[in-house]
């Protein structure tokens, strides 16, 4: 979701805040991540801070951010991880972007309630 939302993917940012919701993730924290609004959970905001930072500097992330993320609790192998997600997630961004796909059905009523 934070990659979507800094890439400005609504279709993204509405199916993936929908499935989490689906999936039983707490409604704030949905809402938080979906509106880049503060997340209480220092963890979850180190890992949402580090993926925001690796979307906008486009891989490139200053070594004090990496030495925060990993002293929030996150390894290396995670480092990776955000990185392979974010990757995916800027190419379905960018395929969604190109084929203008509207956000429609259910999905458009959990982008309406993000932005309310």
């Amino acid at each position: 979701m934070a990659v979507s939302r800094v890439n400005r993917a609504d279709y993204s940012l509405a199916i993936h805040a929908a499935l989490a919701a689906k999936l039983g993730a707490p409604s704030d924290i949905v809402k938080a991540i979906g509106t880049s609004a503060s997340v209480r959970d220092p963890k979850l905001a180190a890992l949402r801070r580090f993926t925001e930072l690796l979307t906008i500097g486009r891989g490139q992330v200053a070594k004090a951010e990496v030495e925060s993320f990993v002293s929030a609790g996150y390894d290396r192998t995670a480092i990776v991880a955000v990185a392979f997600g974010v990757a995916v997630k800027t190419f379905a961004n960018a395929l969604a972007h190109l084929a203008q796909t509207p956000v429609d059905g259910p999905f458009s009523a959990t982008l309406t309630q993000l932005q309310a």
